[in-house]
């Protein structure tokens, strides 16, 4: 693949996990967007501008051995940006499969100006303790710090890895039965807390969220950077 093929090379949005090699330890981290020529990175702890790291690269739906790439850090931050440096052929199948599968909307290669400029207009106070149940079937509690139609800010989830997925129930006026919305751990930002962003959700639940949201107080700008500090009892 030359140079002027992998400039050009369509760009998706995805959101997988992935294992990362840096050298001394294997890392668990999310592919955020994808092309020919690199990829975002979302990891707790961001691998570091000019380092070199090897992407051992899922397979879509998983039904073959993760593959590797090589790739080096051009940006390092909450989602960092990667170039590929080093593609086997294997690989290039991989990359190709993906990018075939993934999603093109502009607004998700973009997350932080996404966050910024799209969540900004919805989010509303919501100090809430809200039960979630885990793929494994393990109840957990959250404290809830903020809601959009978008998703939430919690007390941060050390816990939890990038791409966890939760059901979290809402208590909603009115109704009996809780507001139950799947989302994913989208964002760790230390003690500004953990991001979780809803997924697929079905027209009867984002009416039901957007009506709870007309109930709530819009967030103050002196809390849309404030830093969380969970009591410990």
């Amino acid at each position: 693949m030359d140079q002027d093929e992998r400039r050009t090379g369509q760009r998706v949005a995805v959101a997988t996990p992935v294992k990362v090699w840096t050298g001394r330890w294997i890392r668990r981290g999310e592919l955020r967007d994808l092309s020919p020529a690199g990829c975002g990175l979302a990891m707790k702890r961001p691998p570091q501008r000019g380092q070199t790291v090897t992407l051992l690269l899922p397979t879509p739906g998983r039904l073959r051995p993760p593959t590797p790439v090589g790739a080096r850090v051009v940006r390092s931050d909450v989602i960092s940006g990667l170039i590929f440096t080093s593609i086997p052929r294997a690989s290039r199948a991989v990359l190709r499969e993906w990018i075939e599968a993934g999603d093109p909307p502009q607004r998700e290669l973009d997350p932080e100006r996404w966050s910024q400029q799209e969540r900004r207009t919805s989010r509303r106070v919501y100090d809430e303790r809200l039960a979630a149940l885990a793929s494994s079937q393990l109840p957990y509690l959250l404290v809830a710090r903020d809601l959009s139609l978008e998703g939430l800010r919690v007390d941060p989830l050390d816990w939890a890895d990038l791409g966890t997925r939760l059901e979290v129930s809402f208590p909603v006026p009115g109704r009996e039965v809780p507001l139950g919305l799947p989302a994913i751990v989208w964002r760790h930002d230390g003690r500004r807390g953990t991001v979780l962003r809803f997924t697929d959700l079905e027209p009867r639940q984002r009416a039901t969220l957007e009506c709870l949201l007309k109930l709530l107080p819009e967030l103050p700008d002196d809390r849309r950077d404030v830093i969380l500090l969970t009591e410990v009892a």
